[in-house]
């Protein structure tokens, strides 16, 4: 009844699959009102654990303000965390927060796709397990 009252179109699903929908959700457009910059920090994921690989750099800037400028540069040159030793040389405070609150991949992998100019790749990027390298990529 609420929705209809406002003219916001019933939520699709439960889990949403960008930070736009949140606008559709009630009393978040204010929220997302007073906070113009929420966007720039906004990453959706389906898991407890923080991809650090995804992190939008705004929010980095708010999590760890003495490494954001580097993580800018590493992503610039393409650099992307694969160990936790290339976390802990960026960011070494990531030391104190617990492992099943951050992940350098998505779970158990991710896929990339790539386009540009009708051309595409997909990739698949998996975490090794036990003596596995640490990542294996297949193309998709």
């Amino acid at each position: 009844k609420a929705y209809e009252q406002q003219s916001k179109p019933l939520p699709n699903n439960y889990l949403l699959q960008h930070c736009g929908e949140l606008e559709y959700l009630l009393l978040w457009d204010s929220l997302l009102a007073q906070h113009t910059d929420f966007y720039a920090k906004c990453s959706l994921s389906r898991s407890s654990r923080l991809n650090l690989n995804a992190v939008p750099i705004a929010l980095w800037q708010d999590l760890f303000p003495n490494s954001a400028e580097k993580i800018s540069a590493y992503r610039g040159q393409g650099r992307w965390f694969t160990t936790e030793a290339s976390i802990l040389n960026v960011e070494p405070a990531l030391l104190n927060v617990q492992d099943e609150y951050i992940n350098i991949l998505s779970n158990s992998g991710t896929l990339i796709e790539v386009q540009k100019q009708g051309l595409k790749k997909r990739v698949l990027v998996e975490l090794g397990k036990g003596k596995l390298r640490p990542y294996t990529i297949k193309n998709r």
